[in-house]
């Protein structure tokens, strides 16, 4: 139940498309602030034979978050701050790259959404996330594999399907 005490209490949400802020303004209410993180992967352009994986595993990549420096210079104005990147690997190693990248705060808190409703969305905030190392680090690993193997499987694919490859 919400006390006049919690009403009183600011909680930020931060999630990675413009449909998702939207929808979560209308379902959160006032006491709520939602925002939309600009996001983009930026892959490792290095040969792989040089690329030394670092403490996440990512093997060079990582998101550029854009405006994360703006988040984090609010962060004080709020009790709760709940990432909520889509579930699934990728989604993992954003939340973790955030949470990381904001220091690790205690506030920091994991929510995976599944669906965009009131009943989901109220459950996964009484019911927040672990932040799972595991599922980012699937993603670390995937990411590795395209990138090792990417230029051998390109080639393979277009010789089988009889095109040739640009540059």
């Amino acid at each position: 139940a919400v006390t006049f005490r919690d009403s009183m209490k600011r909680h930020l949400f931060i999630v990675e498309t413009l449909n998702k802020k939207e929808s979560l303004k209308k379902i959160l209410g006032n006491n709520y602030d939602v925002v939309q993180i600009d996001v983009r992967l930026e892959g490792c352009a290095e040969s792989p034979k040089n690329v030394v994986a670092d403490e996440m595993g990512t093997w060079g990549n990582s998101f550029h978050i854009e405006n994360l420096a703006s988040i984090r210079s609010k962060l004080e104005q709020y009790d709760r701050i709940f990432i909520s990147t889509d579930p699934g690997e990728t989604g993992e190693a954003l939340a973790l790259q955030i949470k990381r990248e904001l220091g690790q705060d205690t506030r920091l808190e994991r929510v995976a959404l599944q669906e965009i409703t009131q009943d989901a969305v109220f459950c996964s905030l009484q019911n927040p996330a672990a932040f799972d190392r595991h599922l980012a680090a699937a993603f670390a690993a995937r990411q590795t594999i395209d990138h090792v193997f990417d230029e051998a499987i390109s080639s393979f694919l277009a010789a089988r399907a009889g095109i040739g490859l640009s540059g």
